[in-house]
């Protein structure tokens, strides 16, 4: 039993929910079913199976999704493991949908992430189960990080250049 929950915690977190950018609310997603963590594909398909989740094809591949968002919320378990990941779930997704922005976009430089921000993505895309639901963000995480690279070089040549002028006027 501990084995299966595991693996059934696997497939809910990171890849059949997460949380809502702007209401803090569990929502569900829908995934593609060879996505999902291996070990939890028997245990997914019985709950197919129960009409907890549903299936489907989309571009030729099956995708599955949560039945009813409610369950999110009354399935203590789950509930409680949304809970637990509150937090990382609200950060990905929002990672998600900046990084399908910035492409949309043009790939435009003045929505990229800096700073602190930055560096907690690159983090959560380093967690397990994370790392592959975000994979495709790596392209936008990469843009981020050689732009940060960038301005904090800009910064720190600028600060240099003015400690200079200031010694230069002190010596003057």
């Amino acid at each position: 039993r501990s084995a299966q929950l595991k693996a059934l915690r696997a497939a809910f977190v990171p890849w059949l929910a997460t949380i809502h950018v702007g209401t803090g609310e569990p929502m569900r997603r829908v995934e593609r079913l060879a996505r999902l963590p291996a070990e939890s594909r028997p245990l997914i398909r019985a709950l197919i199976d129960r009409r907890l989740l549903l299936t489907d094809l989309r571009d030729g591949e099956a995708v599955v999704e949560v039945a009813h968002e409610s369950l999110l919320r009354h399935w203590s378990l789950l509930a409680g493991w949304l809970r637990e990941q509150h937090e990382d779930l609200k950060d990905a997704e929002r990672l998600e949908l900046d990084a399908r922005a910035w492409g949309e976009a043009g790939s435009r430089k003045a929505t990229l992430w800096e700073g602190e921000r930055l560096a907690n993505a690159e983090v959560l895309a380093g967690k397990p189960g994370f790392g592959d639901r975000l994979a495709p963000t790596r392209e936008f995480l990469q843009a981020s990080r050689a732009h940060e690279t960038r301005r904090r070089a800009e910064a720190e040549q600028l600060a240099r250049a003015e400690l200079e002028a200031a010694r230069g006027q002190q010596a003057v």
